[in-house]
């Protein structure tokens, strides 16, 4: 009985380390299945962050690709726009000029079409005037062509209408009351070849000028005027209307620039800009420096110390200090702080016979920056760019805008063994 129970009690405690055993072994196993489950989550959030970090770059570069997109894009469309304005004034202009042209022929063509009635309507059997009556009725077809040259002048701007608005603007008020058509002018006869013999030679042009103003409009306007006299009178009505026609055309010629001079126009402008922005951010220099008027004398008969290069060649530089009266392009070099590394460059380098030094300062420290020449236009400083020596075109140049006024110093170097 006792043995038996002393089985029982083994067995049970043999059960329960098995069992124990068995729990660990099975927790054990869990642990790890939830260790490796949850290091897959973490390598998948890794992945998920890197990727969605890329994702935000890709979108920053993205936003700001298009606004520098949209900033050319805008500057782009607002050239274009202004040379459109440009290019659409230029036609417009042109049309101006085409419809002048259109309407001085038209004139033309009518004063041709009055000739007929000036020959029913004025006989060359009439009697003839006398010669204060000539010089009136040339003082009044003087006063018609004076109307007609304004007219010319007025079509530049004025709107666009019926040529007949030139024969509405004459001033027929001074023939009224007379039978001399208002297109006299035109007249074509030939009392030229047959002069009548009682009545004396026209006076010239200067003479009928000299008659006075106040003369009744009623003997101006003469039904009997001799076809001698209107034939002349046509002739400087021509000679005028050729004259008003010649000015036209120069100013239409002058009016009309090519599309080509528009587009450089506009791309200096807009080069100009460009400098002058440029050297507001990378000007070395910002500050010109004020000397005061005794330094300025004392400078301008200063001479320099001739520097000695490593050779037996020597350089003297003579400085006056000059202020320009336009804006000129320099073509600038370098610059030092020290006014001797200047000098010293100046002799060591193969420079012009003349050249120029602005003085500034420069983070608080005086400047001196070396202008190698002065151009009227940018081109011809870039141009000059070009023959300059292998050591001087290897610096750092800079095509800098000197508005008038600026102080310049100017050195004259004289090279000599």
């Amino acid at each position: 009985m006792e043995k038996s129970l002393v089985d029982r009690i083994a067995d049970i405690d043999d059960d329960r380390r098995q069992t124990s055993t068995r729990l660990r072994k099975a927790f054990q196993a869990h642990m790890d299945e939830v260790s490796l489950r949850f290091k897959g989550y973490r390598r998948t959030l890794i992945v998920l962050f890197i990727l969605t970090s890329l994702l935000m770059m890709t979108l920053i570069w993205l936003w700001f690709s298009q606004s520098v997109e949209v900033k050319r894009l805008a500057q782009q469309s607002a050239m274009n726009s202004f040379i459109y304005a440009g290019l659409q004034t230029n036609q417009s202009d042109r049309r101006s000029m085409a419809e002048l042209i259109r309407r001085v022929d038209e004139i033309e063509r009518k004063l041709a079409q009055t000739t007929p009635q000036i020959d029913t309507e004025w006989p060359a059997t009439s009697t003839q005037p006398s010669a204060n009556a000539l010089t009136r009725s040339i003082e009044a077809l003087s006063m018609r062509v004076d109307a007609i040259e304004r007219e010319f002048h007025s079509l530049d701007t004025s709107p666009v209408g019926d040529t007949g608005e030139i024969h509405d603007a004459l001033p027929r008020d001074h023939f009224a009351g007379a039978s001399i058509d208002t297109d006299v002018p035109e007249r074509i006869t030939s009392a030229r070849e047959k002069p009548p013999a009682t009545v004396p030679s026209a006076p010239e042009e200067s003479s009928a000028r000299q008659i006075p103003n106040d003369l009744p409009v009623a003997e101006i306007s003469n039904p009997e005027m001799p076809d001698l006299d209107l034939q002349e009178s046509r002739q400087r009505l021509e000679a005028k209307i050729a004259a008003a026609r010649a000015q036209q055309d120069s100013n239409q010629s002058a009016d009309q620039l090519p599309i080509d001079k528009l587009i450089d126009a506009r791309l200096d402008r807009l080069e100009n800009e460009y400098q002058r922005l440029l050297s507001q951010l990378d000007a070395p220099a910002v500050q010109s420096v004020r000397t005061s008027a005794a330094v300025s004398d004392d400078m301008n008969v200063e001479k320099l110390a001739p520097p000695v290069t490593g050779t037996a060649e020597q350089t003297q530089e003579s400085a006056e200090n000059i202020e320009l009266d336009l804006t000129k392009i320099a073509l600038q070099l370098i610059g030092f702080y020290d006014q001797n590394e200047l000098l010293e460059f100046i002799s060591a380098e193969s420079m012009p016979s003349t050249v120029y030094v602005r003085r500034e300062t420069y983070r608080g420290r005086p400047w001196f920056a070396l202008i190698h020449s002065l151009y009227d236009n940018r081109q011809a400083a870039t141009e000059a760019i070009a023959g300059l020596p292998d050591e001087l075109s290897r610096l750092d140049i800079w095509l800098r805008q000197l508005p008038p006024g600026t102080t310049l110093e100017r050195i004259e170097l004289h090279k000599g063994n």
